[in-house]
C-alpha cells in the first residue's frame, strides 16, 4: 500500500462533507504530490 493514501482519502472525504483547515489542504496537496510522485516511478 502506498505511504499516506489512508490520509488521502481521509481528507477528501472530510473536504466533502465540512469541509478542510488551511492547514489541511496543504497537508492533502503535499500528500497527493507524494503519491503521484510516487505511482509514476
Amino acid at each position: 500500500m502506498i505511504k499516506g493514501l489512508d490520509r488521502i482519502n481521509e481528507l477528501a472525504k472530510k473536504e466533502r462533507e465540512t469541509g478542510l483547515t488551511n492547514a489541511e489542504m496543504v497537508e492533502q496537496i503535499v500528500l497527493q504530490q507524494d503519491y503521484l510522485r510516487e505511482i509514476r516511478d
